[in-house]
């Protein structure tokens, strides 16, 4: 019956839209949606002036048509929430697709097939911008740039990349989660423009630790992200020939790690009553942290190892983009 209605009142609209732009006898119409008998035979004289004069009649007649108005405002409604819902879904199976080719890519051993699945991975990363609604898909824009980083670390297109995500999240409101994903991609564009341009990284990476903090002491990953944050700047800040500052971020950063270690062990002890207060379950990304957080740790602590013994082997090694030193020699001058 409602297909029938709708299907009525499309016919009768062209009709009536031509009578009422060029009245005359000639005109014959079918009848509009909900027509009442009265009003039938007032449209068979084909005279619009007694139609107003029944009061009755023309009320009950706007009602049912502004009813129908309604109902398809609804319908239409429902129908654009469907229609995101599912370009939603087109999008995240796109990610996915993209982060299982980068995974595998990690794992080749030919070349040529790692170049394949990193291209593959891009490719679908870029496919997200395509879909109607996400073209400033923010999670795509991170993806597309780092993956052009892990292809070519030196490429402006990476570069450009991560300024465009920069310049994308830069326009939303600051939240937590919007200082994060900023930081990241700052500290993106850092290890980028560090080899070249070393004063450059430094500033990204001191306005990355600041977006971490903003709101607040961060908690497990965001710990995490504000530790490599400052593992990152003291090994710039020695490069620079900073000697105290340097050392100084590397102690800070050793503290950040260690104390996400510290809160990770708690956690252990009480998973099952964490997961009960947060409703959630985190069980494997506190392994992976706990990984991540001890290798970082290692890493600085060599660090400052190297620094107290063979300081000027360690800024030796990174002016000249060797990375640190694996043995405690003297540099070739």
């Amino acid at each position: 019956m409602i297909e029938g209605h709708e299907a009525q009142l499309v016919k009768a609209r062209s009709d009536l839209v031509d009578i009422m732009m060029r009245p005359g006898p000639g005109l014959l119409i079918r009848p509009p949606l909900f027509a009442e008998k009265a009003l039938r035979l007032i449209l068979a004289r084909r005279k619009w002036t007694p139609a107003f004069s029944i009061l009755a009649v023309a009320q009950a007649v706007d009602a049912r048509l502004q009813a129908a108005v309604g109902t398809c405002d609804r319908k239409v409604s429902a129908h654009l929430r469907r229609l995101a819902l599912f370009r939603q879904e087109i999008a995240s199976a796109h990610l996915i697709r993209g982060a299982f080719a980068a995974a595998r890519a990690a794992k080749a051993r030919e070349t040529y097939e790692r170049q394949r699945l990193n291209q593959d991975a891009l490719d679908q990363f870029r496919a997200v911008l395509s879909v109607p609604g996400h073209k400033d898909d923010l999670a795509a824009l991170e993806l597309i740039a780092h993956q052009l980083r892990r292809i070519d670390g030196q490429s402006q297109a990476a570069i450009d990349a991560y300024r465009g995500l920069i310049d994308a999240i830069e326009k939303q409101q600051p939240s937590p989660p919007r200082n994060v994903l900023l930081a990241r991609a700052k500290r993106g564009l850092a290890i980028l423009r560090y080899p070249m341009a070393p004063r450059a990284a430094q500033v990204l990476l001191i306005e990355a630790g600041d977006l971490l903090v903003e709101f607040g002491p961060p908690r497990d990953r965001d710990l995490l992200e504000l530790a490599e944050t400052v593992h990152l700047d003291a090994i710039t800040r020695l490069r620079l020939h900073m000697t105290l500052q340097g050392p100084q971020q590397l102690s800070l950063a050793q503290g950040h790690y260690r104390d996400l270690l510290r809160s990770l062990r708690s956690r252990r002890k009480g998973l099952f009553k964490w997961m009960t207060t947060e409703g959630k379950f985190a069980g494997h990304r506190v392994v992976e942290l706990r990984a991540r957080a001890k290798h970082g740790l290692a890493q600085v602590e060599r660090l400052m190892n190297l620094n107290e013994k063979r300081q000027a082997l360690l800024i030796a090694s990174l002016s000249k983009g060797n990375g640190t030193p694996n043995h405690n020699r003297m540099p070739w001058c």
